[in-house]
């Protein structure tokens, strides 16, 4: 049980005025003209390819975006391209052999609705072992089709595609489009293969009825009509026949009504993102709240204040990091963050036990404009430094520390041997004078080093202008 300090509610108005930044707009409204028509085009380009075409069932959207869960611009959009697979052959979702959170499909025998030869081919050879869908195969097959696509699209006269520009890249299962055409922004295209609920395998089926008891009951209506998908993602220990679950669709679903949790949501993401914690993914966040639905129903999200809870899933976060693990929340024995580096988990615990624990403090002793100040502190920009700046930033502090520790060796030496040392002339000095001539000559290692300008160093110089011995920028 999470002790909340109950004069949390300080904290009200600033979680607000968060929330009121990053509030969302309705998801109908983001896809406008522009992406509607490159949506559209792309589509349609797609379904030249005569089994594509055959195989396409429709679009569908998924994402931050279409959850209402994104931040920040909207400028990223998530499809699904649905595939109609089982419209030709009877498909078997076989999770005996599986890692948790993955399956494998068996293609059985064809349906009255045959495939074309064209199409009876190309899923032969999409085939490996004992008749199981290869994921490799699939994706190459798909890649394939989409650089026909945008190939076809460069080189058209068509003047309503004319101005749009389009490079693609790979990111997991999903092929990544950057667009510029009167804006910039990207889609995610996921190849999917669409099932209905009663070829979820039965673990599955009792954690989403298990939902469904904490839902409204329109979700539980609303829910049944809904699908869930395999998509070719391997899982990185895995064989090539192995298609990761997705019930996104359920998961937006059982969501809905929880009062303050999307908006708990979107400021734990706003943290993520200042705090430069690129590695705790959107999804791992939101699996946090969807295990916590498991513990409260909808009177803790509604009848607690946004600080509350807040602070409730804060502490909870910090709970997840400490075990290393957060399980996928339709399989618990698969640890979305076991492959996480263990300092940076280590490391962000650490900076909100901390920050915890300050906070916590200052709201007990009623000492609320440092409260204020802790929670400011949770949401201040961190720059992010890649390896090439850090590898330089180490050099001009390594030259620093070698000036220093050059220049007083000399002032040392020249003290205690009355002699000449590294061209100092030769004079007696005693201890105070040496550290006069020390922090005199300081100076001059200094000046280098300021001209660089780096920002985690500033507070450091600002300390040693000031008479100080330590960085005033302290991070602890």
């Amino acid at each position: 049980m999470v002790d909340v300090p109950e004069n949390i509610h300080v904290l009200e108005p600033h979680l607000q005025e968060i929330n009121r930044k990053y509030v969302s707009e309705d998801p109908k409204l983001l896809y406008n003209n522009d992406w509607i028509l490159v949506k559209e085009t792309i589509v349609e380009y797609l379904k030249k390819d005569d089994v594509f075409r055959e195989l396409f069932r429709q679009i569908s959207y998924q994402g931050s975006t279409y959850e209402n869960l994104k931040i920040g611009p909207r400028n990223e959009y998530d499809i699904n391209i649905e595939m109609r697979l089982l419209a030709f052959y009877e498909l078997e979702v076989d999770v005996t052999s599986s890692n948790p959170g993955f399956a494998k499909i068996k293609v059985g025998r064809e349906k009255p609705k045959k495939p074309s030869e064209r199409l009876k081919k190309s899923v032969e050879g999409w085939l490996i072992g004992d008749r199981y869908l290869c994921t490799s195969k699939i994706l190459d097959w798909f890649k394939s089709v989409v650089d026909n696509a945008l190939t076809a699209m460069k080189e058209s006269d068509r003047p309503d595609i004319s101005g749009i520009t389009i490079v693609r890249r790979e990111s997991g299962p999903a092929i990544t489009l950057y667009v510029d055409f009167n804006r910039e922004f990207s889609t995610d295209l996921v190849l999917a293969l669409p099932f209905t609920i009663d070829k979820m395998p039965d673990k599955q089926k009792k954690i989403l009825q298990r939902a469904l008891e904490k839902s409204d009951e329109h979700v539980s209506k609303s829910i049944k009509s809904q699908v869930w998908y395999l998509v070719p993602k391997k899982p990185s220990i895995s064989n090539i026949a192995e298609w990761r679950m997705s019930f996104y669709l359920y998961e937006k679903e059982i969501m809905n009504g929880f009062y303050w949790m999307k908006p708990v949501i979107k400021i734990l993401k706003v943290m993520r993102d200042r705090r430069q914690w690129k590695q705790l993914s959107s999804y791992y966040i939101k699996t946090i709240f969807l295990w916590e639905m498991e513990t409260n129903d909808h009177r803790f999200w509604s009848q607690n204040r946004i600080s509350y809870i807040f602070f409730h899933m804060l502490y909870k976060l910090v709970e997840y990091l400490d075990t290393k693990a957060i399980e996928y929340y339709w399989d618990e024995n698969c640890n979305l963050i076991k492959a996480l580096d263990n300092d940076f988990l280590f490391n962000v615990k650490c900076f909100l036990c901390k920050r915890i624990e300050k906070l916590t403090n200052s709201l007990i002793d009623e000492d609320y404009d440092t409260a204020i100040a802790e929670f400011n502190y949770m949401f201040r920009h961190e720059r992010s430094v890649d390896n090439s700046e850090e590898a330089s930033n180490q050099s001009v502090r390594n030259t620093f520390v070698e000036g220093i520790t050059s220049t007083f060796s000399d002032l040392v030496i020249s003290g205690l041997s009355g002699g000449e040392a590294s061209g100092i002339r030769q004079e007696s000095l005693g201890f105070g004078d040496i550290f006069s001539r020390f922090v005199s000559n300081i100076e001059n290692t200094l000046t280098p080093w300021k001209k660089q300008g780096i920002e985690e160093n500033e507070g450091l110089i600002e300390g040693l202008d000031n008479g100080y011995s330590r960085p005033v920028n302290d991070q602890a």
